[in-house]
């Protein structure tokens, strides 16, 4: 199975925009840096983002007991310096969490010389997409990777999610290498 890895370069070209703080608000949402606070309800969608991937691969297979194992490992990573997340919420439904968006921040294992931010999950509750949420997170999280000095970030799409690869590509996404791997069993 191929996964295409996806990279977006600033490098000066004034893509990311203005330097943010911890809040966006854009039309109807408004993101913000993930607090422990939220670990369960982001725990609850990201099991609704691991069943929507397994609808398009087959892998992706939630199992019992792994929503508290990620809400754990989130706490954990909640404030690390390798670490940045944002959740979603509607302006219209203030407090209620719609969305999330997850990256890590890495060395490059290839240059050794250049740092580089990797969006590692990226969801909007069914109902609420294609209305502009995962463009405030995005945006906004391109934004803080940008604030904290990254010139480089990337993203893992599903070659079977034409949606999200669509989605990345309006960012300015292309890919530049692919993922293969095999089950080892």
């Amino acid at each position: 199975m191929h996964y295409p890895l996806l990279r977006l370069d600033s490098y000066g070209r004034g893509f990311f925009g203005p330097r943010l703080s911890n809040l966006l608000s854009h039309r109807q949402w408004t993101a913000r840096m993930i607090e422990a606070g939220v670990a369960d309800r982001v725990a609850a969608m990201w099991r609704d983002f691991i069943a929507f991937h397994g609808e398009l691969d087959g892998r992706s297979v939630v199992q019992a007991g792994s929503g508290s194992v990620f809400r754990d490992a989130l706490i954990d990573r909640i404030g690390a310096e390798d670490f940045l997340g944002a959740v979603l919420v509607a302006n219209d439904r203030p407090g209620e969490l719609v969305g999330f968006c997850l990256a890590l921040l890495e060395a490059d294992p290839l240059s050794c010389s250049e740092s580089f931010a990797r969006i590692t999950e990226l969801y909007v509750a069914d109902g609420m997409r294609r209305r502009g949420g995962g463009t405030c997170l995005v945006t906004f999280v391109i934004a803080a990777m940008r604030d904290q000095s990254f010139r480089r970030v990337e993203v893992d799409a599903l070659l079977a999610n034409e949606a999200a690869r669509s989605f990345y590509g309006r960012f300015g996404f292309a890919a530049f290498r692919e993922r293969l791997f095999v089950e080892a069993e």
